[in-house]
């Protein structure tokens, strides 16, 4: 909902016919412009891939934010709402309060237009990456890229004014490459999951349903390459608390889905208590994978990676049976690689195939077990 001192009003500055919201009246510092009404219109939100292969693709991309992983809130219909026209400036006059409010951040004079940093909500996977900014502010960044949740003077000019989202991807430990990104690996019913052919539009999902099937792990996520990757680029580092056996069972006893990685014989790593998974946490295992270490935390490209490919690695290549008798990285494998194991186990690296498969590719402990038993 849209505070009375704001119209929308039609123009020419981003193209002719685009609309903007503009001050009516002077508005003070501070003031909430917009904030999510019991009578707003329900928030829905798409996959990537689900945008990408809808027929109103154009009107997704226009008007979409990011909300979450790979959940994009967004509209087939602004018209619905005027505060679907908020425009991007790289020194907006406003800024978040919450996810369901907009303030202003100073004082706005009548007939100024009303608009926020995009990179309050945006990271690279954003549909509105690579657009070039009209914003004529003396800060203009020209090409939008949505990295800012990197840059620690932006972070420390925005604190406590972005979106949740952003503000978790501003406290995740570990990096990854700006070319890549989590995805939700979607159903085999779904369109999105097919070739793109399918004339059934992609259905949109409640935001809190969305949420939630990702949280429940009802839908899974991984890693996808939003661009085409190179052979030997270093594509993620896995960051988090680094703990013996005892204290990582206890950590895995408390949240099963947690991510963790061996780092030494009897070392591994953790999320920081209370941090939740983080972006590079999200890579899958395959039995013919993509990727491989270059260290204990460093993963890297094996051969050249494809716009849209899943990154994967071999689980074998990062743990040992030092746990198998937990039952731990133990699984069932469906990754449909035609090498597939059908059953992955801590004991995998000693397989012929595996150590062929990713020659040059192990943490420093794993080389050191191979080369003792050579």
């Amino acid at each position: 909902m849209l505070h009375e001192l704001i119209e929308l009003r039609t123009g020419d500055k981003y193209g002719d016919g685009h609309r903007s919201l503009f001050a009516k009246a002077n508005i003070p510092a501070g003031t909430c412009v917009w904030w999510y009404g019991e009578d707003d219109v329900d928030l829905f939100c798409f996959s990537r891939k689900q945008i990408l292969s809808h027929p109103q693709r154009d009107t997704l991309c226009r008007f979409s934010y990011m909300v979450g992983a790979d959940l994009y809130g967004t509209t087939t219909n602004p018209q619905e709402d005027p505060a679907w026209n908020f425009n991007h400036s790289c020194d907006g006059n406003c800024w978040y309060d919450g996810d369901d409010k907009v303030v202003t951040k100073r004082d706005v004079a009548a007939g100024e237009e009303i608009t926020y940093d995009y990179a309050l909500t945006e990271t690279e996977a954003s549909m509105h990456a690579g657009m070039e900014c009209l914003c004529g502010s003396a800060r203009c960044r020209g090409v939008i890229d949505f990295s800012q949740y990197r840059d620690p003077d932006w972070v420390a000019e925005n604190a406590g004014h972005t979106s949740t989202y952003i503000a978790g991807k501003i406290r995740e430990v570990g990096w990854h490459h700006p070319g890549v990104a989590p995805g939700r690996k979607l159903p085999a019913s779904d369109p999105a999951a097919g070739d793109g052919k399918d004339a059934a539009a992609p259905a949109p999902e409640p935001y809190d349903a969305a949420k939630a099937a990702v949280e429940s792990g009802a839908v899974s996520l991984g890693l996808f390459a939003l661009r085409p990757l190179a052979k030997g680029d270093v594509l993620l580092y896995f960051g988090g608390k680094v703990v013996g056996r005892e204290e990582m069972l206890k950590v895995q006893r408390r949240s099963p889905t947690m991510h963790f990685v061996q780092v030494a014989p009897a070392l591994w790593m953790v999320p920081i208590p209370g941090a939740g998974s983080e972006s590079p946490d999200f890579i899958n295992h395959s039995c013919d994978p993509n990727c491989g270490m270059l260290d204990s935390v460093t993963v890297a490209a094996m051969r050249d990676i494809a716009e849209g490919e899943e990154l994967t690695i071999d689980y074998g290549t990062v743990m040992d049976e030092s746990i198998e008798d937990t039952g731990l990285e133990t699984f069932d494998c469906a990754c449909d690689a035609a090498a597939c194991r059908r059953r992955v186990t801590p004991r995998d690296y000693k397989l012929p195939a595996v150590q062929e498969n990713c020659r040059g590719f192990f943490p420093p402990y794993m080389r050191a077990k191979l080369e003792s038993s050579a």
